[in-house]
């Protein structure tokens, strides 16, 4: 079986300082539970598996002639050997790796959830393959002299998580992470990379590891004490509701508000930036996702009366009444004095916007007002900016009020 290499270098500048270079294979397993002849999803299982990268070539020649000599064909996973030889490949594994992890949560049925349903699948990735690498790299100890460590992501290909959305959150999420644990003299850095296992051996004992654990869960049910796991690991564990693991709920709230971003909204976003923290409290969220789509209604509040100012200045034209005419020229004149700091603020020119209006009611000159004023509206709505709508929407809301109740009598 022909194994790709991950090969990286360091840039010149930390040639210059101590380094330490890691790569992090991960890999899942799922127990299910059966009832009558269905099987539904119980535990979601990932497994982290840190091997120094001057130890990879060793590693590999080692599983090679352990797992492989023997045996042609396909590729050999948990499911597919004993209790006793996953014990063994994890136990002469074990002299090559620095630290081993596994998080274990309840599995869900995401069919079940109405709604978000993207933003749930796309957060519970995030915590199952990515928040535990935190926990993970910082208990394993640096030496004293070093000054940057590198770790490499390596995560068995699955049919999602080496496109976007997850890459590009996966890569933001690490990035966010090596600068909440960095400090002044110690710098992490972060690669993202999606493998096919077949091509990594790394990424198989990850489910060699990821599959001991499973077989121990299941032993568990029957009150059996059987250990395949011939070494210590860390071990964390996701409460059994969502609602309860507050990593999770952070990651969703990042997920769910940017996840905007791909909406036909878009430019209308506040720009969130945070330079250490990877996510958001609820109340942060919340406050600014309620100013976000404030201004999505006003944007189409104003919308909407730009267009009742436009239909009721059409029937404004059939007036023929003198004092009808000069209570509307009042209005529009007023409209005018709204309309014109917020065209002179934005650049137009006495060409694209009409600072005086004739008041005489006759035809020509009563008409030529009405679409000098619609003139002035089109003008000032290309340059308004987000911040005056509310102003240019106020005004218009004025004046289609007044007009309409002059119209009405």
């Amino acid at each position: 079986m022909a194994i790709k290499l991950l090969t990286t270098t360091l840039k010149q500048p930390l040639l210059l300082m101590r380094s330490e270079e890691y790569n992090i294979y991960i890999d899942e397993s799922i127990t299910y539970r059966h009832i009558d002849e269905h099987a539904f999803p119980e535990q979601f299982i990932t497994a982290f598996c840190v091997i120094p990268v001057c130890n990879i070539k060793k590693f590999n020649k080692y599983y090679f002639q352990y797992v492989y000599k023997s045996r042609k064909g396909a590729e050999i996973k948990s499911t597919n050997v004993s209790d006793k030889e996953n014990r063994n490949i994890l136990k002469n594994s074990k002299k090559y790796l620095t630290k081993s992890l596994i998080f274990s949560r309840p599995a869900y049925m995401l069919d079940s959830f109405e709604h978000n349903k993207q933003a749930l699948s796309l957060a519970l990735d995030l915590r199952s393959y990515i928040a535990p690498v935190k926990r993970l790299v910082k208990a394993i100890k640096v030496d004293a002299t070093t000054h940057y460590v590198k770790f490499n992501i390596l995560i068995d290909q699955t049919s999602r998580n080496g496109i976007n959305p997850y890459v590009s959150y996966s890569q933001e999420l690490l990035g966010k992470m090596a600068n909440e644990i960095s400090t002044q003299n110690l710098k992490y850095i972060f690669t993202y990379h999606v493998l096919d296992s077949k091509q990594s051996y790394g990424i198989q004992l990850a489910d060699m590891l990821a599959g001991a654990y499973r077989k121990e869960c299941s032993y568990i049910k029957t009150n059996e004490k059987v250990k395949i796991i011939p070494f210590a690991y860390l071990l964390e564990k996701g409460p059994e509701k969502l609602k309860q693991d507050q990593i999770f709920l952070k990651l969703f709230g990042y997920v769910a508000y940017t996840r905007l971003l791909l909406g036909p909204d878009a430019e209308e976003l506040p720009n969130l930036q945070y330079s250490q923290k990877w996510y958001y409290n609820i109340k942060s969220l919340r406050i600014k996702i309620n100013r976000f789509y404030k201004r999505i209604i006003i944007n189409h509040n104003l919308s909407s009366t730009i267009s009742l100012a436009y239909r009721i200045l059409t029937d404004c034209n059939n007036v023929t009444l003198s004092s009808k005419r000069k209570r509307i020229l009042e209005e529009i004149n007023m409209l005018n004095k709204t309309l014109k700091p917020l065209a002179l603020i934005n650049g137009l020119n006495a060409n694209e916007f009409i600072l005086q209006f004739s008041n005489k009611v006759k035809d020509k000159n009563y008409h030529k007002t009405i679409i000098q004023i619609t003139t002035n509206i089109e003008s000032v709505q290309k340059v308004v900016k987000k911040e005056e709508y509310d102003t240019f929407n106020r005004g218009l809301k004025y004046f289609n009020r007044n007009i309409l109740q002059i119209l009405n009598k």
